[in-house]
């Protein structure tokens, strides 16, 4: 048997399951290609999906150090305060004193102007 008529008999021999066999295999065909092309730009979509969250997480990572920045800043100027407020209440407490002193020694100077004896006391007691 040549070529030729195997070729006629196997057309002539066609069932009906095989040409529905046949068109299935096709089917399936055009459906792989299309999962296929689906899958691919899938992948796509993922590879800037990942690179988006990236930047995200830069951004995120950049804000963070901002803030522990504006935290360690903060806490300086805190401090500064703090050890202002302290330098304030040292020197008011030492003025309070000085005029008392003054007040004080003005009296005694008032004192000292009125009666001579008063004077000598009171040189005697502020030593």
């Amino acid at each position: 048997m040549n070529l030729r008529t195997w070729l006629h008999n196997a057309v002539i021999d066609l069932r009906v399951t095989d040409i529905l066999v046949a068109i299935f295999t096709v089917v399936l065909a055009i459906v792989a290609y299309l999962q296929y092309r689906e899958l691919h730009s899938g992948g796509e979509d993922t590879k800037k999906l990942i690179s988006h969250a990236q930047h995200s997480a830069d951004a995120a990572d950049r804000s963070t150090k901002a803030a522990e920045t504006s935290a360690l800043a903060a806490s300086s100027f805190s401090k500064s305060a703090k050890a202002i407020v302290v330098g304030l209440n040292t020197a008011t407490d030492k003025m309070q004193v000085a005029v008392k002193e003054s007040v004080s020694w003005r009296r005694a100077l008032e004192i000292l102007s009125e009666s001579p004896t008063i004077s000598l006391e009171l040189i005697a007691e502020r030593g």
